[in-house]
């Protein structure tokens, strides 16, 4: 087991590399990401939301990263916790100081860590002919950030004229023979919540009023039936949980919108074309039914699955939420028209916020399109 809390180790310390410390502050978010990432945690699965659940994650983000005092200090308050609530065992326990040991600073074998992709790849059979490494090369979609194609018909103009959905490559690193595309446009307007008499802490985005009608009313109008098949049923990372951010039933959405990470990612990696993906013309559809729309440049607001309330310039933000949990509930994130991420964002009865369609589809459905529409 001592090796496998030693890849786990490496494990935490890529998604730090690749998504920043930030990353921890997020519930599920660690999780999600190395499950998806990282097949040999799976056996760590159940000790993975056991720190979940105590927020230890996000304890560890209070901790300087080059002090090991304070970061045996978080450790021994976890662990605490964790006996509290009488969820501690060895795994969880190795877990523990494995995500410790991780968020230390450790120097240049990070470089090393960074330049290795963070998805495994998968070993190859050794008698498997038909995967020889040419064949695989052929195989390759090739396609990059801000790549397009035409898939589906949704109403563009005033009048409900339905026309193609142009999407484009959102995430040129989400899975194996996968690729996350998100509409060029902001097709339509929508709440993300309706209810106001919903305890703010019940509000989530499985069971949003903006989650529902895209995976039925937007998923209906949008696709045929076919089509449907096609898309690929998926979780965001985020906030996918009811009726807690912690717990509950995990629900798949052939439909989502944008998370604060594929934001920050896109200026950190690409900031030459970020600008470009993130800013999205109002069709005139969606502002005849109530988007936002800049009057010189014709862009919109969107929005995101997380929760809004934060200001850059607000001194102890993260303590500041937890004291204003109900507020914070009742906004969630949204880009704004030049591109720019609002961590404040807008009211989640807001249905003036415009909508931008995320998907997820196989490559071969991109290539075949792309083919289409050349």
């Amino acid at each position: 087991m001592e090796k496998q809390y030693e890849e786990l180790c490496v494990a935490f310390r890529q998604i730090i590399l690749h998504f920043g410390r930030m990353a921890f502050q997020q519930p599920g978010y660690v999780t999600a990401v190395l499950h998806e990432t990282a097949p040999q945690t799976d056996v760590f699965a159940e000790a993975l939301q056991q720190l979940d659940r105590a927020d230890a994650y996000r304890c560890f983000i209070n901790a300087a990263p080059d002090d090991a005092a304070q970061q045996q200090d978080v450790i021994r308050t976890v662990q605490q916790a964790l006996a509290a609530q009488r969820t501690i065992s060895p795994d969880v326990n190795g877990c523990l100081l494995a995500l410790g040991e991780a968020l230390q600073w450790q120097g240049e074998d990070w470089k090393e860590l960074l330049a290795k992709p963070l998805v495994q790849p998968k070993e190859q059979a050794k008698n498997d002919v038909s995967a020889a490494p040419e064949q695989e090369e052929a195989a390759k979609v090739d396609y990059k950030l801000g790549d397009q194609i035409v898939f589906g018909r949704y109403p563009m103009s005033e009048d409900g004229e339905v026309e193609p959905i142009v999407w484009q490559v959102f995430c040129p690193y989400y899975d194996e023979g996968q690729i996350q595309l998100i509409s060029r446009d902001i097709l339509d307007a929508h709440a993300f919540w309706e209810d106001k008499q919903t305890p703010p802490e019940n509000i989530c985005w499985a069971d949003s009023a903006l989650a529902t009608w895209l995976n039925r009313e937007f998923l209906r109008v949008a696709f045929t039936e076919e089509e449907q098949n096609e898309i690929i049923e998926c979780k965001s990372c985020l906030y996918q949980n009811v009726p807690s951010l912690l717990g509950g039933e995990e629900k798949l959405l052939k439909v989502n919108i944008g998370e604060q990470f594929d934001i920050e990612k896109l200026y950190e990696e690409y900031p030459e074309i970020a600008d470009e993906i993130l800013q999205a013309k109002v069709t005139p559809y969606a502002y005849a039914q109530g988007a936002y729309r800049d009057p010189k440049t014709g862009n919109g607001i969107w929005r995101l699955v997380g929760f809004g309330g934060s200001r850059t310039e607000r001194d102890d933000d993260d303590v500041w939420c937890e004291e204003h949990l109900a507020f914070v509930h009742k906004l969630t994130q949204t880009v704004n028209p030049d591109g720019t991420l609002d961590l404040y964002g807008d009211s989640t009865y807001a249905d003036y916020v415009g909508v931008r369609p995320v998907i997820v589809v196989p490559e071969t459905l991109f290539e075949a399109k792309r083919d289409e529409n050349a």
